[in-house]
């Protein structure tokens, strides 16, 4: 008579595991969906040095590849893309400007400490504090 009820808990388990695994499965595919709606917004590039906004343009308006050299002492160029920006180089020492990559989304940033500038992507929705990841 256990070896009954041992198959039958066991057959529950399983059954369960895959109402689990099921639900995790619809939780992840409405992130994917809600994620790829929100990358659909219009982006702004803004760069600022010392507080000042020095450059700005809307990211779909960089069809090609767009070069801006940003800081003259520390010669800092910007690579514009329809899919982001990215520093291309840096007379900077550390390059950590350079080392961020390409930001992508609303509210991502790359800051170049010792010539003084940030990067800045804004978006439509920005009304939240930070951005993990």
């Amino acid at each position: 008579m256990e070896a009954r009820n041992n198959f039958s808990s066991r057959r529950t388990v399983a059954f369960l595991d895959c109402l689990l695994i099921a639900a995790l499965l619809c939780v992840s595919a409405a992130m994917l969906l809600f994620r790829s709606s929100a990358d659909d917004e219009s982006l702004l590039v803004v760069v600022r040095k010392n507080s000042d906004e020095i450059y700005s343009c809307e990211l779909s308006d960089a069809a090609a590849e767009k070069e801006i050299c940003v800081d003259e002492e520390f010669h800092v160029v910007l690579c514009v893309m329809s899919d982001g920006v990215f520093v291309k180089s840096s007379d900077c020492e550390d390059k950590t400007c350079v080392n961020t990559g390409k930001i992508t989304r609303s509210g991502q940033n790359i800051v170049c400490l010792p010539a003084h500038i940030v990067v800045e992507l804004k978006g439509e929705n920005d009304d939240f504090d930070a951005v993990v990841g």
